[in-house]
């Protein structure tokens, strides 16, 4: 992941974490560190990206997984 500049104050910022969007593609989370600014962005990550193994998406899971049973 690399560091952008922040589309508020144009500071540069370095990613804080990556998200797995619905379509199945990663994206990298900015918060902006500037001075008063704090603005939240983000950037789609290039397809061939390295996944992060500690992410398990339900599309991934097993069909023989313990399923959670509650009274809501």
């Amino acid at each position: 992941m690399t560091s952008h500049h922040c589309p508020c104050c144009r500071s540069v910022t370095t990613a804080d974490g990556t998200v797995l969007r619905s379509d199945g593609q990663r994206e990298a989370l900015y918060r902006c560190n500037g001075h008063s600014c704090g603005t939240v962005f983000s950037h789609a990550l290039p397809v061939g990206a390295a996944p992060d193994d500690s992410i398990q998406t339900y599309r991934q899971a097993r069909d023989a997984q313990d399923v959670i049973r509650t009274d809501c």
